[in-house]
């Protein structure tokens, strides 16, 4: 078969419109700006998509879970200083292998972090880093999120954080704009 300028063009003009629309699909924006951090939602399987958005060596990690469904969580959220990845969790069994390979890497801190990558590795399969409980880097055991919060961050705004109606909320269905800032 002889190819004419016209199947080149075509077949050009075929491949472009396969990458546009590769490239739209997998385009994630950010929900929304908290504390000058972009915030992104996506489920268990893309978050590869996104998780380069918040590679860093140091990462806030939390887990979230609907009030009537403990232990088995509904959300990961993973920080960095510049971004948040909030991974809607579902019925997945395991992490994207670069969004795995960024917790195992990563020296995670939160509050009661240790809890938290035990239920990652449990229901994800998914080993955290050096996990660093800010409650004993603070040498309080029982400090709260404020309190922690104004020694850590002190210029974060943490808009809902005090709100239990926020904190007990149903993680499993669809996030509120409060769920997301949160």
């Amino acid at each position: 078969m002889r190819l004419t300028r016209t199947h080149l063009a075509a077949t050009a003009a075929a491949g472009a419109l396969y990458l546009w629309l590769r490239r739209r699909r997998k385009t994630h924006r950010s929900v929304c700006v908290v504390d000058g951090c972009d915030v992104y939602v996506v489920d268990a399987a893309d978050a590869d998509a996104v998780v380069d958005r918040v590679a860093d060596d140091v990462l806030g990690v939390d887990v979230e879970w609907p009030p009537t469904a403990k232990p088995r969580y509904a959300v990961v959220q993973i920080a960095s200083r510049d971004a948040c990845v909030v991974i809607r969790v579902g019925d997945a069994t395991r992490l994207p292998p670069r969004t795995a390979l960024l917790l195992r890497r990563a020296i995670c801190l939160g509050v009661g972090v240790r809890e938290d990558c035990h239920l990652i590795l449990r229901d994800l399969g998914c080993a955290c880093g050096r996990r660093v409980d800010l409650r004993s880097v603070a040498g309080r055991r029982e400090a709260g999120l404020a309190s922690l919060a104004s020694e850590f961050a002190p210029t974060a705004s943490l808009p809902h954080k005090s709100d239990k109606s926020v904190r007990q909320s149903n993680w499993a269905g669809p996030l509120t704009r409060a769920q997301v800032e949160y």
